[in-house]
This record gives C-alpha cells, sequence and structure tokens, in this order.
C-alpha cells in the first residue's frame, strides 16, 4: 500500500498533496485495518459456519465464537499494519514483504531451536494469537508458550504500535 509509491516515485505526489505525513499514514493505516479487519472478520465467520457443517455428525461441540472471531479479525488488522509499518520503514517493496512474511512466520520455524527461550518466542508470533483464538489442537501453554490466547493478542498489537511509531517517526524524519 506504500511501497509500490517509494518504488514508482509517486510518495513525492502523494506528500505534496497532502504535507502533513502522519495523516498520509494514518490514512493508509486506517484503509490497512478496515480492510483486513472486515475481511478477517468475514473469513472467520466462514470457517466457523464451515466447521459447524462438516463436523456436525462427528460429535462436535462448538464453543461461542464471537470474543473469538473479532479477536482473529484484530490479529489480521494487526498483520496487515505490521506490513504496512515494514513498508514504511524499509521503503523497498520486496524487502517490506521479507520483513511482513518473517515476522509472522519465523517465530514459529526459530522457536524450537531456541531451547526454554523459544516457547516465548513463538509465543509472541501474530500466528501463535490465532491459533490460540480458533483453539487449535496444538496451541497448548507448552508448545505456545505461557500465556493466554487475548494477553498474546495484546503483545502482538502492542508491537504493531511500537513498529507504527517508529514508522510514523522516520516519515516525518527522512525526505520522501
Amino acid at each position: 500500500m506504500m511501497s509500490g509509491e517509494y518504488s514508482t516515485g509517486l510518495i513525492r505526489t502523494t506528500l505534496t498533496a497532502t504535507p502533513r505525513r502522519l495523516t498520509v499514514l494514518g490514512a493508509k493505516a486506517t484503509v490497512v485495518v478496515t480492510l483486513t479487519y472486515v475481511g478477517g472478520l468475514l473469513a472467520g465467520t466462514l470457517g466457523y459456519a464451515t466447521g459447524r457443517v462438516l463436523l456436525a455428525e462427528e460429535g462436535y461441540r462448538p464453543g461461542e465464537p464471537v470474543p473469538a472471531l473479532f479477536g482473529i479479525a484484530l490479529t489480521f488488522s494487526a498483520t496487515g499494519l505490521l506490513g504496512l509499518t515494514a513498508a514504511v520503514i524499509l521503503r523497498h517493496t520486496a524487502g517490506a514483504l521479507t520483513v511482513a512474511i518473517g515476522v509472522v512466520l519465523l517465530p514459529a520455524i526459530l522457536g524450537p531451536i531456541l531451547g526454554a527461550w523459544g516457547r516465548w518466542v513463538v509465543a509472541a508470533a501474530p500466528t501463535t494469537a490465532l491459533q490460540k483464538l480458533a483453539q487449535s489442537s496444538d496451541a497448548t501453554a507448552e508448545t505456545m508458550g505461557g500465556i493466554g490466547a487475548w494477553p498474546t493478542l495484546a503483545l502482538v498489537c502492542g508491537y504493531t504500535i511500537i513498529a507504527l511509531g517508529i514508522a510514523g517517526w522516520l516519515l516525518r524524519s527522512r525526505d520522501a
């Protein structure tokens, strides 16, 4: 959403039209968060409904989906916002995609290698928040760190806000 503007040089036009750089970042963040939240909520709802239909005869007892669906949608939004902040910080599409994918996938890959610290590295990943909110069978405290689903989501949102602050500071302090 933003790295393409850097690669084509259109960021100069955007910042000329709206010189308040934090307003530009806020508008782009609002669009990303809104679209990913709505998409995540629709995907989660569709997934839950599909699971209920497919598992109805297996003795499946569904839980209450409403709080978890909102949390799953919020995790999608936080992850999308991390991608936007990576684009603003790096100003390069391939680099931003690599960093965003790394933030999402590397903790799960590196966690087992890191021994005792690995549990906590895995616990801070957006994918872990999704697994815990969806209550997948492999999302136990032993494999995913010792914190619950909502604290994990709060941690993901916390470092997303920090990354957004860094992106805003860099956007204001350097030339387009």
